[in-house]
């Protein structure tokens, strides 16, 4: 692979707006924006694959759905370097790119952050386009990226280490989702007449065909799995509505970016389906209940627990509220404050394995952690996760709430993590 940025590499990797930006929504067109208070740093090459005594600079790349990842990775962090950092050495994010949801941009952005700011290590990551050639360009030059892995090449080769495990892995998947969802409906798993719709990119894909097998292993029937939904949300659902109507699912499993989600969900009530709708994206406190229109969208819906809820209380949420507290920023923890938090938990518990054991550059931190690394567990939070085992497949963590009206959020299942309900689900 190339080394020189082209022009128009570079113009693909777009800065993210500041801090100050809020969340745009509308019940039919809603956006979640990234808000970013990073800045560039002339010693970026400080933190890079060496084992130099100065700042460990890490840099990370999103699609634009992650709201706040920069900010409440940078929450967690600072405690970190409050406290002395790794021997002295602080940790520094330099910047977080938005790829625009495109694979093209996606490996820009990883070509700026590697080839020219040379960072340690690629951290947050949220991205359904994650690039396989990002990943393989990482994987060559030893080059660890920590994030969320929704899409297979976020989980791919030695150096990618995902906070939740491979969530987007087509051999193994988890049955704690579905079971959750049986459990909130109240309703046994067995039987459940199961539809699944997808965005049309290589995440919903992955995801949809993942979902669809679990489901199935569960004892569910897939009656409607299609990844239809266009990247960019649709101007009319009706289509979408009839389709999965005419299959008359009990529950319906939504695989999208909130907007469609949220449009798609209005459209289902609207046209009077009574079922279950699963959503993985949907929670967003502090959003739904400042918009009564979206709130009405959504409500009943049974919104996914991806990290440990604010609405639990558990020591692990409100070590993360605390954090943000210190830095002056909002507490809410939605889907882009935790991957944020949760990305720089784990990097700062392998940079400290890395330590343990040697030098710590960017080649012993894949080496040490690839190797053998499991997470220590904070009360109520992620737990068994554990390295190389997970690179491949996901622990299994997740929790179920229900949305109402007024935009509040009520726990159905508590968070928890059970690695034994992950199975294989293809030969691979």
């Amino acid at each position: 692979m190339e080394e020189t940025l082209a022009g128009d590499r570079l113009r693909g990797a777009r800065r993210l707006p500041s801090p100050r930006t809020r969340v745009a929504v509308s019940v039919l067109a809603i956006t979640l924006l990234a808000s970013a208070c990073s800045s560039k740093s002339s010693s970026a090459g400080s933190g890079g694959g060496g084992g130099g005594k100065g700042d460990i600079v890490v840099g990370g790349v999103q699609d634009g759905t992650a709201t706040g990842i920069d900010v409440w990775f940078k929450a967690r962090i600072a405690r970190f370097n409050a406290a002395g950092g790794l021997n002295g050495r602080k940790i520094k994010l330099l910047d977080v790119l938005n790829d625009g949801s495109s694979l093209s941009g996606n490996l820009s952005a990883i070509q700026t952050l590697v080839l020219k700011d040379k960072v340690f290590a690629v951290t947050p990551i949220s991205s359904q386009t994650f690039s396989s050639s990002s990943a393989q360009l990482l994987n060559q030059r030893h080059i660890p990226f920590i994030g969320w892995g929704v899409n297979p090449a976020t989980c791919s080769g030695d150096a990618a280490f995902p906070i939740l495990g491979c969530q987007g892995s087509s051999q193994y998947q988890t049955l704690l989702l579905y079971k959750q969802l049986a459990e909130g409906l109240g309703r046994p798993a067995q039987g459940l007449k199961v539809a699944v719709i997808a965005i049309d990119n290589a995440g919903g894909k992955s995801g949809l065909d993942s979902l669809a097998a679990i489901t199935t292993k569960a004892g569910a029937t897939v009656v409607f799995a299609k990844a239809s939904i266009p990247q960019d949300g649709a101007t009319d659902y009706s289509p979408y509505v009839q389709s999965l109507l005419a299959a008359k699912p009990d529950a319906i499993m939504l695989l999208t970016q909130f907007g469609a989600g949220a449009a798609l969900t209005g459209a289902l009530r609207q046209a009077g389906y009574r079922g279950g709708i699963w959503n993985p994206t949907a929670y967003v406190p502090g959003v739904l209940s400042a918009q009564p229109q979206l709130a009405a969208a959504l409500d009943g819906s049974m919104v996914v627990a991806n990290f440990p809820s604010q609405e639990e209380g558990s020591p692990a949420a409100k070590q993360i509220q605390a954090d943000l507290k210190a830095i002056n920023a909002p507490t809410h923890l939605n889907l882009g404050v935790s991957a944020g938090w949760w990305s720089a938990e784990e990097f700062i518990q392998e940079l400290q394995a890395t330590a343990a054991k040697g030098a710590v550059t960017s080649a012993n931190f894949v080496k040490t952690i690839h190797g053998g690394w499991t997470i220590k567990p904070l009360p109520g939070g992620v737990s068994g996760l554990t390295f190389p085992e997970h690179q491949t497949k996901p622990p299994g963590c997740g929790g179920l709430m229900q949305s109402d009206a007024k935009g509040q959020y009520t726990v159905k299942v508590k968070y928890q993590c059970i690695p034994s309900d992950t199975v294989k689900v293809s030969g691979g």
